[in-house]
């Protein structure tokens, strides 16, 4: 078996490469401690997209934190504090600071941590002093995430997290799965209205296999306690998606005529904390953490 965990520099970027056997994830950890490619059996089951990193889009498999997806007007209200929001959260482009890099058995890993601080400039936006740790792990056949929030203020801070994964398979078999029996109610912005849909029967069913090609899906999904949450295949390779509880909401994002599509597990719904602030605090899945305390999760793809 082979392992191994090393810097590099690809294209002029400082990468950390995570290698077990036949898997290997590329993390960027100046851009948002970034998947930006993820390689399994000699296939692209991430491409690097320069374009989209170029112009600070979402690419790879970006860590969405404490914001994931879209937040009404770009702002949010919570216990009184209004305060800055921007499309899928603010630490997505931001650096990280390398704890670990290392090998442990039959997995290589590494630890990144970004601390949100009165001295920073995220501060501004997100007025709470925190730390988040991301541990990222390969194993022979699963890219594993381990999700460390650490609430460092003297007031509740609330947050969720999620990951963005762009899976670029052979679009015309790849078809989804999902373990969900319910949908967020959206309105024309994209964003939840307070009710939910039953999926059954209705184009947002995918309780069975479904076509990429035939969904036209930009929704936030409540998940069972089964795992796998979601699963993706195509003729050539297949990723299930497992979380801990904590992760109850699944977006599924099926752009027309992309060469990708997007299995997104979060802890939260869109525009949570605006949510709960309304009142639909079970619903939004929002965290809200006490001073001084620290809470886990963790997510897992594995690949076939």
């Amino acid at each position: 078996m082979s392992v191994s965990a090393e810097e590099m520099i690809w294209q002029g970027m400082p990468l950390l490469r995570l290698t077990c056997d036949e898997l290997t994830a590329y993390v960027n950890l100046l851009d948002g401690c970034n998947v930006c490619m993820l390689h399994y059996k000699n296939r692209q089951i991430i491409p690097f997209q320069k374009e989209r990193q170029e112009t600070k889009k979402t690419y790879g498999i970006p860590i969405l934190f404490p914001t994931p997806n879209r937040t009404r007007d770009h702002e949010f209200l919570f216990h009184g504090i209004r305060s800055e929001a921007v499309m899928h959260g603010i630490v997505k482009n931001h650096a990280f600071s390398l704890e670990n890099l290392f090998t442990e058995g039959n997995k290589a890993g590494m630890t990144g941590a970004l601390e949100i601080g009165p001295a920073g400039a995220l501060y501004e936006m997100y007025p709470y002093h925190c730390r988040l740790t991301a541990t990222i792990t390969v194993s022979s056949h699963s890219l594993n995430y381990r999700f460390d929030v650490e609430n460092l203020d003297s007031k509740p801070m609330p947050y969720g997290i999620g990951l963005h994964p762009f899976f670029h398979l052979n679009m015309d078999k790849t078809k989804v799965k999902l373990q969900a029996d319910a949908v967020m109610e959206k309105d024309e912005a994209f964003l939840p209205t307070g009710h939910i849909v039953r999926t059954a029967g209705t184009k947002y069913d995918l309780s069975d296999w479904k076509k990429s090609t035939q969904l036209e899906l930009d929704d936030v999904y409540l998940c069972n306690d089964n795992n796998p949450k979601a699963q993706i295949r195509d003729n050539k390779s297949g990723i299930s998606i497992n979380t801990d509880e904590f992760f109850k909401h699944m977006v599924v994002y099926t752009p027309e005529g992309a060469p990708f599509l997007c299995v997104e597990p979060q802890s939260c719904s869109t525009d949570a904390i605006n949510m709960y602030t309304k009142g639909h605090e079970a619903l939004s899945g929002l965290c809200v953490l006490e001073a001084g305390t620290k809470h886990s999760s963790e997510v897992s793809f594995s690949l076939i």
